[in-house]
């Protein structure tokens, strides 16, 4: 099994958990203008707002008949951007992401617990996102195009607002607990979206940043089932500027 894509980018993810300053909820931006985004809690609602960040992209080349991915072109990572839109809740009605590749839109129908899923009439497209209840600071998530065509795009987005490098801790240790959300693609072809915990374990005095991902699910892209894939756990040691 080889890993295609994964999210988080685990700096990002670091630096959104440390982040400070939150707010109180915005009222006066219109619908369709979208705001500079701060955090979930000072987003307009409703309204509309934009996430910049990162992302990981690659084409892809499928059986029309199996759906097995036959190719996959190297990843590219770049920048990317979230486009929300919310209703009076704050819960996302709407939404896009804009990579270097590919972009992806239409109505979200979050019916799966701790995502954000794609309400699309054209099957060949999808993505899914972290729920906006579960982090302040940050969204990521999965997408994939042309489904079913026999090409497509594949991209993981991780967006939101980093913390000030100044407000970063110097010394000390920190742990951050999370989710993770990717795609997979095993030896036959069959590609998978797979969702678990992550866990980072952060020393500010050496800039070094430990992570650990586990109880990985894998959701089978041609049958549609799940299935438990501890072989997709991720580990590794990183370290930041």
């Amino acid at each position: 099994m080889k890993i295609v894509l994964v999210i988080p980018i685990a700096s990002t993810i670091l630096l959104a958990g440390c982040g400070g300053g939150g707010g109180g909820g915005g009222t006066g931006a219109a619908l369709n203008v979208a705001v500079p985004f701060t955090s979930m809690a000072a987003s307009p609602r409703p309204g509309t707002t934009e996430l910049s960040g990162l992302t990981v992209e690659t084409s892809y080349t499928s059986n029309t008949t199996t759906y097995m991915v036959e190719s996959v072109a190297p990843p590219q990572i770049a920048t990317g951007k979230l486009t929300r839109t919310t209703d009076n809740a704050g819960k996302m009605t709407s939404g896009s992401i804009a990579g270097t590749l590919s972009s992806i839109s239409g109505a979200t129908d979050p019916s799966n617990p701790g995502v954000v899923a794609l309400a699309n009439a054209n099957p060949t497209n999808f993505y899914l996102l972290t729920d906006e209840t579960n982090f302040n600071y940050q969204s990521f998530g999965i997408w994939q195009t042309g489904r079913n065509t026999g090409s497509g795009f594949a991209g993981a987005l991780s967006a939101g607002a980093p913390t000030a490098a100044a407000a970063i801790p110097t010394s000390g240790a920190a742990t951050f607990n999370g989710n993770v959300l990717g795609a997979a693609l095993d030896a036959s072809g069959e590609n998978y979206t797979v969702a678990g915990l992550a866990q980072l374990d952060a020393n500010f005095g050496s800039r070094t940043i430990t992570l650990t991902t586990n109880s990985n699910t894998k959701v089978s892209m041609v049958t549609g089932l799940p299935t438990s894939a501890p072989e997709l756990n991720l580990s590794s040691t990183m370290t930041y500027a």
